[in-house]
């Protein structure tokens, strides 16, 4: 016989997956789309039946990367300041 805390973890469990699982669709997806998979299986086909490549030209990953560059370039170590001049050995500490 399962415990019963390991009936209400699988249960929580299984609720998460379902809470989350448009989410994580979603995030398939947007990878797909940075990563040039930008058609469906449907699209693919019928681009095939007619006689055309699936061709991506993939302006999403350019501005991933530049928007995460910019991010990076702009990320800031927090500074603690003192309230007053006896207070900036523990201003450094916190800093530090």
């Amino acid at each position: 016989m399962l415990d019963d805390s390991l009936i209400l973890r699988t249960r929580e469990f299984e609720q998460f997956l379902q809470v989350t699982n448009e989410a994580r669709m979603e995030a398939e997806r947007d990878k797909d789309y940075v990563d040039h998979r930008q058609w469906t299986a449907d699209e693919v086909e019928i681009l095939e039946a007619r006689g055309q490549a699936p061709i991506v030209s993939n302006l999403i990953k350019t501005k991933v990367n530049l928007l995460t560059g910019i991010e990076r370039q702009q990320r800031k170590d927090p500074k603690a300041l003192p309230r007053t001049p006896k207070h900036e050995q523990e201003a450094d500490s916190i800093t530090d």
